[in-house]
């Protein structure tokens, strides 16, 4: 079994990998292992008070979104990154997000020319829940 646990631990630690040892005596640290394997393990590792606010961009136009989304937890400084975007939200704070009214994508039909992708809505869920390119969500215990 493996689990997160610190003092004063941060909010959430992401991993992409673990690493495991066989080592003669694990009473005695510091020896070279006698064997080690390191395997991809994609987690997050969140404190029990946090949920894990995941941003992504999609398309009707069936092609990549590139575009920049800002975030805002509980009156910080605002985050400003292309999606997607995961970051470790404490249970029942404020997250104000904000996306572009429109961008420019390429046409799937035409690879030399682009099109206009107008901002269609925010889902949680599965479920849209504004239409508007700015939204604030309150993080619940079971988001």
């Amino acid at each position: 079994m493996l689990w997160y646990s610190a003092e004063e631990a941060p909010l959430g630690l992401h991993t992409d990998a673990v690493r495991f040892e066989i080592v003669k005596d694990p009473n005695k640290p510091g020896g070279a292992p006698l064997q080690s394997i390191t395997v991809p393990y994609d987690r997050w590792w969140l404190r029990p008070d946090v949920r894990l606010f995941a941003l992504t961009a999609e398309s009707s136009v069936n092609t990549a979104v590139r575009t920049r989304v800002k975030m805002q937890v509980d009156g910080g400084s605002w985050i400003d990154e292309a999606p997607p975007l995961a970051v470790p939200v404490p249970v029942g704070v404020k997250v104000v997000v904000r996306a572009q009214e429109s961008v420019e994508v390429l046409d799937p039909n035409d690879p030399m020319a682009s099109v206009t992708a107008r901002f269609a809505g925010w889902v949680q869920n599965g479920k849209v829940v504004a239409r508007e390119p700015e939204a604030d969500f309150i993080i619940a215990d079971n988001s």
